[in-house]
């Protein structure tokens, strides 16, 4: 068996302990909606693969679904809060490629910390 890394750096000082090192991280199910999740996010990732630059990479996110839903139903709310921010192009980018991704919900706990720290 091979030590661990505390234990070949105390060796030295005769000091022997062990340390677990066993941790898996879980595997997802295998479903239906994740295989599709999967199918539906490959044509917009291809065509991003082929846009040369940012205009062009911005177009293929604002096609997707997901983000002109997000968009057109939380005019007044989220979407409003993130325009107040100031973002760069960039930056507008990366938060649309993870709406687009199906994880809005991480936005939604940034802001909720956010409005916490400011009351």
């Amino acid at each position: 068996m091979a030590k661990s890394w505390i234990e070949n750096e105390e060796s030295n000082s005769q000091v022997r302990r062990h340390v677990s090192v066993e941790y898996s991280t879980p595997i997802p199910p295998e479903s239906d909606d994740f295989l599709s999740e999967i199918d539906r996010l490959k044509a917009p990732l291809s065509k991003l693969d082929v846009s040369k630059d940012l205009r062009r990479k911005d177009a293929v996110i604002d096609a997707d679904s997901r983000v002109r839903r997000f968009f057109s139903e939380n005019r007044g709310g989220l979407s409003k809060v993130l325009g107040s921010f100031g973002l760069n192009s960039t930056e507008m980018f990366l938060v649309k490629r993870v709406i687009a991704a199906g994880q809005e919900h991480a936005l939604c706990v940034g802001l909720s910390v956010l409005r916490n720290s400011h009351s």
